[in-house]
């Protein structure tokens, strides 16, 4: 199915005039799992706040799917100041986790989700990523002071306290780096060369986290966009793709905001955009899905007198026409919710 190119930036309406987005994140979520039964599937939403959410909520239903979160970069059109460590590490260690699911032998289907911002973006060519970054292992063999030049090389700031993604600290035989890609700083230990502790820590209060076995160290810099640049469809070339109104008019604006930016004198503004040109030949012969709610939405049962006898109502109902029923949440709601639910459905 093809895609009719969007007006001219010039012409989009005001910020202030976005219409309302017509899906809510469950909506898109039960829309693209199909597709993703079957094929990989890029699908943009408006912002990253609504992409994280679709990411777990996806995660949570395709548990046999693996399921990526890529962000635009955080740095504006025209800004000669580079993004940050935490949103480059994420970028790049979503897209050469990519990789690695595409290079698998027996793969499961993979779901990119981005923004509309992350798709105005050019990007280094996709085996730009498949560089592996440091790894260290409790067990193995380690010179931390070498690690140390490493990790300053892949684009780490030396800091006495690594309390921010994109930090390392070397004191004697113990190393601190915050990857940027994890929650968390890294604390490394060694004796004699070799690595006797991975903990995760808390960078406040210097409390243990978490011990590990194994961790790779991601990069805090992109790979250089040199001249040939991409989109990021081209990251995953055969995947179905379901982009919402809301996110082809964010990424608009983008192009609109860079080529301000260009007619103001910046050149890296038109470098790292992709064009209208380019994105209507990214696009060409490329299957995309309109993202559209399937059915009416559910009643919204916490307004309702008995919220869970309503809920069980039509949950066994719908276990009557033999319809499937899923529940989302935590481990623990889930655990009290589906307790309380069958009693329910038993008695309704």
């Amino acid at each position: 199915m093809s895609q009719t190119p969007h007006a001219n930036a010039s012409t989009l309406p005001p910020f202030g005039d976005l219409p309302p987005s017509p899906m809510s994140i469950a909506e898109t979520a039960a829309a693209i799992a199909p597709l993703l039964a079957s094929q990989d599937v890029i699908v943009a939403v408006a912002d990253e706040t609504r992409a994280i959410a679709l990411t777990r909520m996806l995660a949570a239903m395709m548990p046999d799917a693996t399921v990526l979160f890529c962000p635009g970069t955080d740095a504006l059109p025209g800004d000669e100041a580079p993004p940050s460590p935490a949103n480059v590490g994420q970028r790049v260690s979503a897209l050469r986790a990519l990789r690695q699911a595409l290079a698998a032998k027996k793969r499961p289907h993979v779901a990119l989700v981005t923004s509309g911002e992350a798709l105005a973006r050019a990007y280094p060519v996709p085996d730009a990523f498949d560089v592996s970054p440091p790894t260290v292992a409790v067990g193995e063999p380690c010179d931390l002071a070498a690690l140390h030049e490493e990790l300053i090389a892949l684009g780490y700031f030396v800091d006495e306290r690594v309390d921010e993604p994109g930090e390392v600290a070397l004191r004697g035989q113990v190393l601190d780096v915050f990857p940027a890609d994890v929650e968390s700083p890294l604390r490394i230990e060694a004796a004699d060369g070799i690595v006797t502790g991975l903990r995760f820590y808390d960078p406040f209060d210097q409390r243990s986290i978490d011990d590990v076995a194994r961790h790779e160290l991601g990069r805090v810099a992109e790979p250089p966009l040199g001249d040939t640049r991409v989109t990021l469809l081209d990251h995953l070339p055969d995947a179905v793709i379901a982009i919402t109104d809301r996110a082809d008019e964010r990424r608009r604006r983008l192009l609109a905001l860079s080529s301000d930016a260009a007619r103001r004198g910046s050149r890296r503004a038109a470098r790292d955009i992709v064009d209208e040109a380019s994105w209507a030949n990214a696009l060409e012969g490329r299957t995309t899905a309109p993202l559209e709610p399937e059915g009416e939405p559910p009643a919204r049962f916490v307004e309702q007198r008995s919220p869970l006898a309503a809920f069980a109502k039509v949950a066994k109902q719908a276990q009557a026409d033999g319809d499937r029923l899923v529940l989302l949440g935590s481990e623990r709601d889930l655990r009290f919710l589906t307790r309380r639910v069958e009693k329910r459905v038993e008695t309704a």
